[in-house]
């Protein structure tokens, strides 16, 4: 036989943040842009804007990846000034 158990399920461990919200726009050009929305008053907050920060940064890298080949510079200059 199954025993069974009814309880209330612990939602902590699968929850999403609810400090953070990114919200999708349009830029004075017309592209789609997003930007992220950060609860001042969470407890959260300084692990929120870490976070934040972390996804900035990762996209700013990729972006530069495929426009540079570099993820952190834009290459080697061309020509050297003399």
């Amino acid at each position: 036989m199954v025993k069974v158990i009814v309880r209330k399920i612990d939602s902590k461990k699968n929850a999403r943040r609810r400090t953070i919200a990114k919200t999708h726009i349009r830029d004075a050009s017309g592209k789609p842009a997003g930007y992220f929305t950060i609860d001042t008053r969470s407890p959260t907050f300084e692990d929120d804007l870490t976070r934040v920060y972390k996804a900035n940064v990762a996209k700013a890298r990729s972006e530069n990846k495929k426009f540079f080949g570099a993820p952190d510079r834009a290459g080697r200059f061309t020509s050297r000034m003399k």
